[in-house]
């Protein structure tokens, strides 16, 4: 009877060995994912001001773009008018 008992003791200390090894893994990657959430947060703290920036930039870039293409036109209509009162 005891020898039949020693295969399944060695197969639960194998079985026990390996959870061990699983919670240790476990572990370990719950603080992998702890730390890439505390990066993800921080370098969301620093780009989303860097974003919100750059769109207000393009912004300003398209409303001074449309100014000068206005005041181009102003100015060829300002010479077209010059070059007529003198011709």
């Amino acid at each position: 009877m005891v020898k039949q008992l020693q295969p399944t003791r060695q197969h639960l200390a194998s079985v026990d060995e390996k959870k061990e090894e699983l919670d240790l893994m476990a572990r370990k990657l719950a603080l992998e994912i702890k730390k890439f959430h505390k990066d993800f947060e921080h370098k969301n703290k620093i780009l989303s001001p860097m974003l919100s920036k750059c769109k207000l930039d393009t912004a300003d870039n398209q409303m001074l773009l449309k100014e000068v293409k206005l005041s181009n036109n102003r100015r060829k209509q300002a010479e077209q008018e010059t070059q007529r009162w003198f011709n």
